[in-house]
């Protein structure tokens, strides 16, 4: 089938590559404009546009989505699928009608649960269990289309966003896969969504990582497990910004005032009082510094029992 892939970020880059190396499709791709990036703002193409250019397929770059002159250039082509995963655009009717087989997507969550940005991140902060991945029909109303296939990924008690992403991938690169050749041979299911079982997250917010010590050792844990690698739970420590990487609910004796240091874990870490039992701080990242265990800094730098993380 002639295939128009849309996407932006690593995520899609990973998912297209594993189209491509199918070797059943012919593939063109819609992305994002070269913009400003890394830390010396140096304009430069996404993932995406990297990888197509690699691996030799056509590539659009709209500012946005809706410009008629894409429009036009796309409707000549004569697309059999569109297929989109992680694109940051929200596509109009007239896009998604385009292909002559319409546009299918790969959303990281079981819809109608999790649907909007950041699904797998929010699951890990809510304390999920399972989520899993999703392959539906696309319709202009957000993560709304028809079910054509799903798959669950248990969430382990060690995942945090990066682990869980990677099963992601795997799992929903495979069932893509699937999805479209069904959808070749006119064999793909098709179930609509049950309106009442929906829930619906939506960005992360810039400070979602500001710990607030007085929530419970389980809370912060998995905000931690939510945002790290990449991104990251935050604190500040003796005027220091700390990311704080790994974490573990411990049951400790003592007492202290919430976000205060109250002991240790010889070779682990140090414990932390919440507002609803302790913390063990494994590993962290101070500013300007590499990942590192939390006893090691604190040997390092004087992080006594009794000092206090501050939001």
């Amino acid at each position: 089938m002639k295939i128009l892939f849309y996407g932006t970020a690593d995520i899609s880059a990973r998912v297209l590559k594993k189209l491509f190396d199918t070797k059943k499709h012919e593939i063109e791709v819609v992305t994002s404009c070269d913009k400003p990036r890394g830390r010396g703002m140096t304009v430069a193409a996404c993932e995406v546009k990297g990888l197509a250019d690699f691996l030799d397929l056509k590539s659009y770059q709209p500012e946005k989505i809706k410009d008629e002159l894409l429009y036009e250039t796309l409707e000549k082509n004569g697309y059999d699928l569109g297929v989109v995963v992680a694109y940051g655009q929200i596509l109009s009717q007239k896009i998604i009608d385009l292909p002559e087989k319409g546009t299918i997507n790969l959303h990281f969550s079981l819809l109608p649960k999790y649907r909007g940005a950041a699904p797998y991140n929010w699951a890990l902060i809510n304390g999920e269990k399972i989520t899993g991945v999703t392959i539906m029909y696309v319709k202009k109303e957000l993560d709304e289309g028809d079910i054509i296939s799903q798959k669950e990924v248990k969430i382990e008690a060690d995942d945090d966003a990066g682990t869980l992403l990677e099963k992601l991938i795997k799992e929903g690169g495979e069932l893509l896969a699937k999805a479209i050749d069904d959808v070749a041979a006119e064999k793909a299911g098709r179930k609509e969504q049950n309106k009442a079982e929906a829930t619906y997250f939506g960005k992360l917010p810039e400070d979602i990582g500001n710990i607030d010590w007085g929530k419970s050792a389980k809370d912060i844990h998995n905000l931690v497990r939510g945002l790290a690698p990449l991104l990251s739970a935050y604190s500040l420590l003796n005027g220091k910004f700390i990311k704080i990487l790994k974490t573990e609910p411990v049951s400790f004796e003592g007492k202290g005032q919430n976000g205060e240091i109250v002991g240790t874990e010889k070779g682990k870490g140090l414990i932390v009082k919440t507002g609803d039992g302790f913390l063990l701080v494994e590993s962290i990242k101070p500013e300007g510094k590499k990942e590192m265990n939390f006893e090691d800094y604190a040997r390092g730098n004087r992080i006594v029992p009794g000092m206090k993380f501050a939001r």
